[in-house]
């Protein structure tokens, strides 16, 4: 329901759209938006013309009504950013981090962050982004490529504790392709490539994040492309991050493209309802359109 007014934003909702877009009756849909007014969350926005009977009441979103606090812990910085409920960014800091560091100094310190972006605002939830692999459903890290050390570390329920808030874990390729697939309603298929300390991508087909059938899709950055190649913080030899990022650190950014076009038949999704799929480098569609590393 919050969704639906996020997404109708300033122009707002009927009662009796909200009915058919959730399938709830109209009875179901009344008592929930009275309670979201009541709480503040959402007001009427005017009326809108009916085909018969009384003009229709419209509601929005009161994006100010609350927030939620999005925390990257990448390898070596930590982000933290203040959101309303409509998702637009408040407010934002960034401070050095070493994921190295023992586990209780980097909770503290993401805790810290989240309590100072907050500025005292109501925040409803945080959310949390970082390196992979992890455990999204049970909120548990496991090897964090180079960081051994955080494997089977509860952060989630770590972080809960912390800061008195509900809390969710995720991927940070994955939390960054459902954050713009939030802004790409309709059922999008596309693919976030994220090229920072570390090398990964996000799916996202038919609008839905896809996370492969052991949750490990868009993680091909230790595939084996050099047998003796440069070691890699997996413990492998001649990775694709290894080889790419060593490129980009000696500002040789046309040997990271050249590294990137040899990853080849790495299938990270596929849909047969569009036939999409992301092979040797390139979404294989009809239509093509590639926004930095967005593509779709």
């Amino acid at each position: 329901m919050l969704d639906l007014l996020r997404v109708a934003g300033e122009r707002g909702i009927s009662r009796l759209e909200l009915a058919e877009r959730t399938g709830l009756t109209p009875q179901a849909v009344s008592k929930i938006t009275t309670r979201l007014r009541a709480e503040g969350l959402a007001a009427e926005a005017g009326h809108r013309a009916s085909t018969g009977g009384k003009p229709r009441t419209v509601l929005r979103l009161v994006p100010d009504a609350g927030y939620a606090v999005g925390l990257h812990l990448d390898r070596d910085e930590l982000t933290a950013v203040l959101v309303d409920l409509a998702g637009t960014p408040v407010a934002a800091r960034t401070s050095p981090l070493d994921l190295g560091a023992p586990a209780d100094l980097v909770v503290a310190d993401a805790a810290a962050a989240a309590e100072a972006v907050r500025g005292g605002r109501p925040v409803f939830g945080l959310g949390v982004a970082m390196p992979g692999p992890l455990d999204h459903r049970g909120g548990v890290l496991h090897r964090v490529t180079g960081f051994p050390q955080w494997d089977g570390f509860p952060l989630r329920d770590a972080l809960a504790g912390r800061t008195g808030l509900p809390v969710v874990l995720d991927k940070d390729t994955n939390a960054a392709a459902l954050g713009l697939a939030l802004r790409e309603p309709g059922g999008s298929d596309f693919a976030y490539l994220h090229l920072g300390t570390g090398l990964g991508a996000g799916l996202v087909l038919g609008g839905e994040l896809h996370r492969g059938a052991r949750t490990g899709a868009g993680e091909f950055g230790h595939q084996t492309l050099q047998l003796d190649g440069p070691p890699c913080e997996c413990g492998g030899r001649g990775c694709v991050e290894a080889l790419c990022l060593a490129a980009v650190a000696r500002g040789d950014v046309a040997e990271a493209v050249r590294v990137l076009g040899r990853v080849r038949r790495i299938w990270w999704g596929c849909s047969t309802s569009t036939g999409s799929c992301w092979a040797g480098g390139s979404w294989r569609r009809t239509r093509r359109r590639t926004y930095g590393a967005y593509a779709r």
